[in-house]
């Protein structure tokens, strides 16, 4: 992924959105998917893709 904006971008716009996908996409082949996940929902981390969630995905696993 050449774009580390990918990370942290919100769904505000179409663009955004896009590089949103590309940040979960790149998870998929990640070595360390699950351990990012489990950090970021115990640290209700607030913005940007971890673990191939993102923000409201990561609040229903935590519940």
């Amino acid at each position: 992924m050449e774009d580390p904006g990918a990370w942290s971008a919100s769904r505000k716009s179409a663009a955004e959105a896009a590089r949103q996908d590309e940040a979960r996409e790149a998870c998929g082949w990640c070595p360390v998917l699950e351990l990012c996940r489990s950090y970021a929902v115990a640290a209700r981390e607030p913005v940007g893709v971890w673990g191939g969630l993102n923000e409201q995905e990561r609040r229903e696993v935590g519940r």
